[in-house]
């Protein structure tokens, strides 16, 4: 008998041990879970609370929601004096900056230029009759039809998809699409500063991905801007399981410079076809903003980014232009050609030159095109 009690203790004892280690384990386990509420609420808290806000910008005043573009010219609209005394914005039953463009005034023989861009190309501060486009027209003596098809913000994307909206009814000769760099890193977004949500682009096996659209509808000034990114990445902060319920949102590093330039070019591809579809012919001219001609880094980033489309479009053999060199060359102060804005848009003087060296470029491409 006292054998087999000394049997039977070392089993209890091994007994009470593993009791222990599942209580100690679920206890933990327990806390774990309290702890990542705990820090998944102050995540999702301080996302909300310190969390990019709707702000206004000037482009709210004459552009409302589009439900494939994001936002678009009101038509017909016009504010004088827009950017200061002498600074009026006008837009025309088009959607297209100045009433002038396709009126009867104008020569219906003339050749027919679509200058497609950013808020450079707009004329973002300046008059309506300052933009580089109307400069082109009124270089060209009458032999030019220049079209302004600038939006502020836009993404080469965007570009694109307002082109293939437009063109049709405009009839083009020749279509300029004039970008910067950063048009090609907001194929990413899907929400401007101001609200306005925007279609995403991206790339698969197949090709050119179009995706949140229907765009979403603007958001007030103050209201959150929300990303799904955003969240995503708060919650991958919190704990494994967070991290595991994240999985279906994407990471706000999901695209890199690469990706979007890839994307980009596919755009730029999808643009070209098109206007052999319409049967004018596509140039394409890249134009760099302050930074890129002042700070060392983003210079070398847009050399790298202007090689890059460079033997693009010798393959695809479409005339390009980077006009940089143009804003270096020797005699010219470059700082003197930009706003002193927070976005340092070209003045009246930078839109001259812009407009000069596009005038020079399309006379030796272009067959007919009026010489300088």
């Amino acid at each position: 008998m006292p054998h087999g009690k000394n049997k039977k203790q070392p089993r209890s004892r091994t007994r009470k041990c593993l009791l222990g280690l599942v209580t100690a384990t679920l206890a933990l386990a327990f806390l774990e879970g309290l702890t990542s509420i705990g820090w998944t609420s102050y995540e999702l808290f301080a996302l909300w609370s310190n969390g990019p806000r709707v702000v206004e910008l000037r482009e709210e005043y004459h552009c409302e929601y589009d439900s494939e573009l994001g936002w678009a010219n009101r038509n017909g609209a016009e504010i004088v004096d827009f950017y200061g005394p002498g600074q009026s914005v006008t837009i025309d039953e088009h959607g297209l900056r100045s009433h002038e463009r396709l009126n009867g005034s104008l020569n219906q023989k003339a050749m027919r230029v679509v200058c497609l861009g950013d808020s450079f190309t707009f004329g973002y501060g300046v008059d309506d009759q300052q933009t580089f486009p109307y400069i082109l027209q009124e270089r060209g003596n009458g032999q030019l039809n220049v079209a302004n098809m600038g939006q502020g913000g836009y993404s080469i994307g965007q570009n694109w998809l307002w082109l293939r909206r437009t063109a049709p009814m405009l009839k083009p000769d020749i279509v300029v699409c004039v970008f910067i760099v950063e048009d090609f890193r907001r194929l990413a977004s899907t929400r401007t500063a101001n609200g306005f949500g925007a279609p995403h682009f991206t790339f698969n096996s197949t090709g050119l991905v179009v995706s949140n659209t229907p765009v979403p509808e603007k958001l007030s000034p103050g209201e959150l801007i929300l990303q799904p990114s955003s969240i995503g990445n708060s919650l991958r902060r919190s704990s494994s399981i967070a991290r595991t319920l994240s999985l279906a949102l994407p990471s706000s590093n999901s695209a890199s410079d690469a990706e979007l330039l890839v994307t980009g070019l596919l755009v730029l591809r999808k643009i070209k076809q098109f206007c052999r579809e319409q049967q004018c012919q596509v140039v394409f001219a890249l134009t760099p903003t302050l930074p890129e001609l002042s700070g060392v880094e983003s210079k070398l980033r847009y050399e790298e980014f202007s090689h890059s489309v460079h033997d693009f479009m010798a393959r695809e053999n479409v005339p390009f232009v980077d006009l940089q060199s143009a804003f270096l060359a020797e005699g010219i102060q470059f700082t003197d050609l930009f706003l002193n804005e927070e976005f340092h848009h070209y003045n009246s003087a930078g839109n001259a030159l812009v407009a000069t060296e596009l005038h020079k470029f399309l006379s030796h491409v272009v067959p007919g095109f009026p010489t300088p």
